[in-house]
């Protein structure tokens, strides 16, 4: 057992001092807590059980109710009786010069909602230009505040703020959304799974871009550099204890969808 936060990363110690396979990770927090713990547990490939305890939207835990019989959430572990849903993840690198350049200048970063790509400064609202490629083609470049590279989990999340598409979390796909693009022809994208999105960073030296993974700083980086992204070879585990678990039911109630202002019967259902 152990904090986690913005100062407390207990993942490292929890992996390197375990003396057998872990079989559970019960992660307590919201969603934010969550997606640290996939960004650590991932690879391991060690199942998530996240309770919403203090989290203000929980598309990513159970709710708090699942747990007020312990002994009965205890028995349904131990008889394995829950699913196991899996999302899949997108890692991303900075690297330096010319596109064929594979050795990367970073370490490797994992996202289970979304890679930005924008500038960050103490005095003033920057704006970035951004060129971006998408398998080795130049597709477009962008003038405004960033780039969200999303995986279907994420499209919850930055990315439909950002006026991005929704997309089932059981897909596997990878969103490209501007964010305040200063031309209206800049749309967002849905690619394949197998793409590999790469952004350079435009413009002048002395303007410092960050890499965001999950609303966390990864890494600066400069004109010159450029970022790869594409789907991670691991994925992210999640235990489901609801036994009518529903991705709909989910975006209605955390998105708060109300339909018309007049709710209007369908007999034709019966």
């Amino acid at each position: 057992m152990g904090p986690s936060g913005p100062k407390d990363n207990p993942y490292p110690v929890f992996l390197a001092s375990a003396g057998q396979p872990i079989d559970l990770a019960l992660v307590l927090g919201g969603d934010g807590t969550v997606l640290t713990s996939a960004r650590h547990l991932a690879p391991a490939g060690i199942p998530i059980l996240g309770v919403n305890v203090g989290g203000h939207l929980g598309f990513l835990t159970e709710s708090v109710e699942e747990f007020q019989d312990t002994e009965q959430v205890w028995d349904r572990l131990l008889e394995d009786r829950y699913a196991i849903q899996r999302r899949m993840m997108l890692q991303a690198a900075v690297y330096e010069g010319h596109g064929s350049n594979l050795e990367p200048v970073s370490e490797r970063y994992l996202a289970l909602n979304e890679f930005c790509v924008k500038p960050a400064s103490a005095d003033r609202m920057i704006t970035s230009i951004l060129e971006m490629e998408i398998d080795g083609e130049v597709v477009d470049q962008y003038v405004g505040d960033g780039l969200i590279i999303s995986t279907p989990t994420g499209s919850t999340g930055y990315t439909v703020s950002a006026n991005g598409p929704i997309m089932h979390d059981g897909m596997e796909a990878i969103t490209i959304t501007p964010i305040c693009a200063m031309s209206l022809s800049s749309r967002p994208l849905v690619l394949p799974p197998g793409s590999v999105v790469s952004v350079w960073p435009l413009g002048d030296y002395d303007l410092s871009t960050k890499l965001w993974t999950d609303g966390v700083l990864g890494t600066s980086i400069w004109p010159g550099h450029r970022v790869d992204v594409r789907m991670a070879e691991c994925r992210a585990k999640f235990i489901i204890l609801r036994e009518n678990n529903s991705y709909y039911q989910t975006l209605r109630e955390k998105l708060l969808w109300a339909g018309t202002r007049v709710r209007y019967s369908n007999n034709h259902r019966n």
